[in-house]
């Protein structure tokens, strides 16, 4: 069976928001009180978590999108879009889910990349039900897979447009919260925009808009994906 091409769009520039919980876990004795973050300009701050990111080897960051878009070419946005792995794009995994119900998975490994759609995903894109029935249930790869035609949501990709976002979003106002028994920074722009740092590793957690959420996470810390076996992969 021969791939059709296949078309990913992760949407517009990933300028998102997210109000961070605040308050950490406790199992059942009292604990030790969190130093609050020093005191910091929203600037400065903003300023250290953009170095951070920049010097960030790896991590992990998912965006969920509300309403509905569509691209130029008509290929639906992903309404959640999750990208982990070394910001060298050598070795990494997208995650991505559709209005309506289509689901899409892709490893980059060695310099292959392999993708893993369900049924929705390949009837949306043009195969028959059978066709897209027996395809669910492996990874292909092949001419349309290659690690180029995901270059566009790679992480490197990603993470520049983040620090582009940061850049660009003036935040007015900083204050020091607690989040998972840590100290962190929130931070909020004029227009609600709101950003939630970690205070020792100056890295953000969170973001929040109108229209998007924004989590960050295994920072300097995701585990190399491994290529499937090959009893589970198709090629073509």
């Amino acid at each position: 069976m021969k791939l059709r091409p296949l078309v990913l769009v992760v949407g517009a520039a990933l300028s998102v928001t997210l109000v961070a919980g605040c308050g950490g876990n406790s199992s059942g004795g009292a604990s030790a009180p969190v130093a609050a973050a020093p005191t910091k300009a929203a600037s400065m701050v903003a300023g250290e978590a953009v170095a951070a990111i920049k010097k960030a080897t790896s991590g992990r960051i998912a965006v969920t999108q509300t309403g509905s878009a569509s691209s130029s070419s008509g290929a639906s946005v992903p309404t959640t879009t999750s990208v982990e792995g070394q910001f060298d794009d050598s070795n990494y995994q997208l995650a991505n889910s559709y209005a309506g119900g289509a689901s899409l998975n892709v490893l980059i490994v060695d310099q292959k990349g392999y993708v893993k759609g369900n049924v929705t995903y390949w009837t949306g894109v043009g195969l028959p039900n059978d066709d897209a029935t027996a395809l669910s249930q492996k990874w292909a790869q092949g001419n349309s897979t290659r690690p180029e035609a995901f270059a566009e949501y790679s992480p490197s990709k990603v993470r520049d447009q983040l620090v582009s976002d940061l850049d660009a979003t003036t935040f007015t106002s900083s204050e020091s919260i607690t989040v998972n028994n840590k100290a962190a920074y929130r931070l909020q722009s004029a227009t609600g925009t709101q950003l939630v740092i970690d205070a020792e590793t100056m890295l953000p957690s969170a973001m929040k808009s109108q229209t998007k959420t924004y989590d960050m996470s295994q920072w300097n810390s995701v585990s190399p994906k491994v290529a499937p076996p090959t009893s589970q992969v198709t090629t073509g």
